[in-house]
C-alpha cells in the first residue's frame, strides 16, 4: 500500500464483515475507515433466516415498514447513523456493557425482474434490551408478529424451546378451504399444484409442520395422487452486502 498523505489520521472502527480498508478526504483531514455493509436478502428464506438468526440470540423487539426499492440503499444509511446496524461484535459488546440497545436490519430485495411495477421491498428492524432506540415503535418478539406473511412463534425440539415461523391462521384457513373446493369437484391437478406449492415455501420447522397437515388433510378426503417432498431449512447466508453509504464522511468521526 502507497504511503498516506501526511494528517492527522482516524481509526474508526465501525465495519462489518468484508474488511476493506480506503481512505477519504475531508479538506484537509484524512479518515481511515472500514467499509460497513448491512446484508440484503434476495429469498424470503434468506430473510426469514436471518431474523430467526437475531432473535436466538437476544433481539427481542421488531418493527417494520416498507420502502421504495431506489431508498433502500438511504434507509439502511439512516439506521446505521441512528443506530449501529452494521456495528462490529466488540461494539455491540460496549453497547450493552453500557446500556445501549443493539439493532440489526433485514430487507428483502428480490431480483428486479420479479418486482411488479410500484412494488415496495419489507424491512425490518431488530433491537435488544436497552435505551437508545426510543423513536421506534416497537412490538415485542412474545407477542408474534407477521412479517413476510409469516407469523413468528415458538415451538417445543424435545424438550427445547426454539423459535420458528408458521403461515398465519388466515392463510391456513384459505388453504384448507382451496383444498377442499378441489376434491370436491375432483380437480386432483389443481390439488397436486397446490400441495406443491405449499412444499415450495420456506421450510422452517413451524411452515412444515403446517404442510405435513395440509397433505394428510388432503388425503383424508380422497387425495391419492403424488405427495411433494417437504425441504428442511438448511443453514443459507443472509444475503448479499449492501454497502452503507453516509452523507458526510463527518459522520463516523468519534464524537
Amino acid at each position: 500500500m502507497s504511503a498516506l498523505p501526511m494528517g492527522r489520521y482516524v481509526n474508526s472502527d465501525l465495519s462489518i464483515a468484508p474488511t476493506r480498508w480506503y481512505f477519504l478526504q475531508a479538506s484537509s483531514l484524512y479518515v481511515c475507515m472500514k467499509t460497513r455493509t448491512t446484508p440484503i436478502s434476495d429469498t424470503k428464506t434468506k430473510a426469514l433466516a436471518r431474523v430467526l438468526a437475531a432473535v436466538t440470540h437476544g433481539y427481542t423487539r421488531v418493527c417494520t415498514g416498507t420502502v421504495p426499492p431506489e431508498k433502500l440503499a438511504r434507509l439502511a444509511a439512516k439506521f446505521d447513523s441512528k443506530y449501529g446496524i452494521a456495528h462490529t461484535k466488540g461494539q455491540r459488546v460496549i453497547n450493552r456493557r453500557a446500556g445501549r440497545a443493539n439493532t440489526q436490519f433485514a430487507a428483502y430485495s428480490p431480483p428486479s425482474e420479479y418486482l411488479a411495477i410500484g412494488e415496495r421491498l419489507p424491512w425490518i428492524l431488530l433491537a435488544t434490551a436497552g435505551e437508545g432506540v426510543e423513536e421506534e415503535t416497537w412490538t415485542d418478539v412474545e407477542d408474534r408478529p407477521i412479517w413476510l406473511d409469516y407469523e413468528l412463534c415458538r415451538h417445543n425440539d424435545a424438550g427445547e424451546v426454539r423459535w420458528t415461523w408458521r403461515r398465519t391462521k388466515t392463510e391456513m384457513a384459505q388453504l384448507h378451504a382451496e383444498l377442499l373446493e378441489d376434491l370436491t369437484r375432483r380437480r386432483f391437478n389443481d390439488v397436486a399444484k397446490t400441495m406443491q406449492r405449499i412444499a415450495n415455501q420456506p421450510g422452517f420447522h413451524g411452515i412444515r409442520t403446517q404442510s405435513q397437515a395440509l397433505v394428510q388433510y388432503a388425503i383424508r378426503k380422497g387425495y391419492q395422487g403424488p405427495v411433494p417432498r417437504m425441504f428442511y431449512v438448511q443453514k443459507v447466508p443472509h444475503g448479499v452486502p449492501l454497502l452503507i453509504k453516509r452523507e458526510s464522511v463527518l459522520d463516523l468521526l468519534p464524537t
